[in-house]
């Protein structure tokens, strides 16, 4: 059997084809975030920007008897951005809230919010005071849009009030984050 001759072209081809591939060869695998366009060294170390989340609920009201019940929330704040971990970058949010529900025409609070963008979990928890005054407390937890709420309020002449409620959130502070150029 005859072997193929290869010109003095072919073998140029040949030898650039093997420089590249050993080249290729003795760089290390690349990681998520230079695939991404972002070397380890360029990835930041956690800092504060703004945060805005707007959300509304339905649920239950239990005073004397349940009666159905609703909210709708804004909260202003700042935003952690943690981005160490390329694969899940994570936020902490502080902000204070305006409420407006049938329950009070209007109720501020604090809260404080945990989100892993990768799982899609957070979890909210936060103070509250309405126009009564009846302080109050809620806790909030959920996946992506959708969570579940539990709020108490303390009535001086009706005692504990409870509420629950499913909800729906929009992370205006994240998207903003997750569609700006520093990404």
């Amino acid at each position: 059997m005859k072997r193929p001759r290869v010109g003095v072209g072919g073998a140029l081809v040949l030898s650039l084809l093997s420089t590249v591939a050993t080249a290729n060869a003795a760089e290390p695998p690349a990681t998520p975030a230079e695939k991404r366009g972002v070397s380890s060294r360029e990835r930041r170390a956690p800092f504060w920007t703004w945060d805005a989340n707007v959300e509304g609920g339905i649920g239950a009201l239990f005073e004397e008897r349940a009666h159905l019940s609703g909210f709708g929330r804004v909260r202003g704040g700042l935003l952690r951005v943690d981005e160490r971990s390329v694969s899940e970058p994570r936020f902490l949010a502080l902000g204070l809230t305006y409420e407006l529900s049938d329950f009070s025409p209007a109720t501020f609070g604090i809260e404080v919010e945990a989100l892993g963008l990768a799982s899609g979990a957070w979890l909210q928890l936060g103070a509250l005071v309405d126009v009564q005054p009846r302080p109050g407390a809620k806790l909030a937890l959920g996946w992506s849009l959708f969570g579940v709420e539990g709020q108490v309020r303390w009535d001086k002449d009706d005692g504990v009030v409870w509420a629950a409620y499913g909800k729906l959130r929009v992370p205006v502070g994240i998207l903003g984050w997750a569609l700006s150029s520093r990404r």
